[in-house]
């Protein structure tokens, strides 16, 4: 076969695998660019509502640990509260006193988010009323369990003063939640906190304080924008991944294709140079 021949073949070999690669990536980057398309015609929409403004929130790898962090400062000093009844650095008091923590990051979360989006909220009918009464609600269980802490603290502190025996009793027992309830129970509706409990109750009350400020800074005053934006961006990834998919395909069948035709080129440069020699010595003798 004729060097002619042999590129005329790969042509022909090289025009099909470029059809193949073509109608393997067809499907998914049609697909991909429909799922972008509707990503984007979603976000445009949002866009135009929240007057052509940026999404603002942010990345969960940011927002979730900060929050994790504050339940976790939770740990040392919500321990203090229960230094009288369960020791102090147990497992158990340790347990709780993050349980805590995490119930009031949980508390502050909802808080942020609700103030965040109250304006958004209010556009519906009732919403207004609802966001008020959800964001009082949390607000007043957060104030709860920190001023109940700091009733437990207050009360370890008088405890060292004037032991009392009832308590050291109960607690010599085993039941340790029985007396908390109990010094709860004599000691919740009284506003005598002395600077001790007070400086716990801001303690606690600041940490509240930052993570209702966490949340409402790291969410988007639209409940949908946020999603909207990360599931457009995702969706060109994507499109951008099968096009890239495609490329990288496309580019090894063309450097496949060059190196058949460079190949076919050098045997038949070889095979002319050859000839070319075996032609001479009759040349001579002529």
């Amino acid at each position: 076969m004729s060097a002619e021949a042999e590129i005329a073949a790969a042509e022909a070999r090289h025009t099909s695998n470029i059809k193949v690669i073509n109608q393997k990536h067809s499907t998914k980057i049609a697909q991909a660019e429909q799922n972008y398309q509707q990503a984007e015609l979603s976000y445009n929409h949002t866009w135009l509502m929240v007057r052509e403004r940026e999404p603002s929130y942010a990345r969960w790898w940011i927002y979730w640990p900060f929050m994790i962090a504050l339940a976790t400062l939770e740990v040392p000093v919500n321990q203090l509260a229960f230094q009288l009844y369960f020791g102090e650095g147990t497992f158990l008091s340790t347990f709780i006193t993050f349980g805590i923590g995490v119930i009031l990051v949980v508390f502050a979360h909802g808080i942020g988010v609700t103030m965040r989006r109250f304006r958004h909220n209010a556009e519906d009918t009732g919403g207004a009323v609802a966001s008020i009464s959800w964001i009082v609600f949390l607000s007043l269980w957060a104030l709860i369990i920190s001023y109940s802490l700091a009733v437990l603290r207050q009360s370890y502190l008088a405890f060292e003063r004037a032991p009392d025996p009832t308590l050291t009793e109960m607690i010599q027992q085993g039941r340790q939640l029985d007396a908390a309830a109990a010094v709860l129970q004599q000691n919740f509706l009284r506003a005598d906190l002395a600077i001790d409990g007070l400086i716990f109750l801001c303690i606690n009350i600041a940490i509240l304080t930052v993570g209702v400020l966490g949340s409402f800074w790291g969410h988007d005053p639209h409940p949908d924008y946020a999603a909207q934006d990360k599931r457009k961006k995702r969706a060109y990834k994507i499109l951008q991944r099968r096009k890239a998919d495609e490329g990288r395909d496309l580019a090894a069948e063309e450097a496949h294709f060059a190196a058949t035709k460079a190949q076919i080129n050098q045997r038949a440069t070889r095979s002319a140079q050859v000839l070319r020699i075996a032609q001479r010595p009759s040349d001579r003798s002529s």
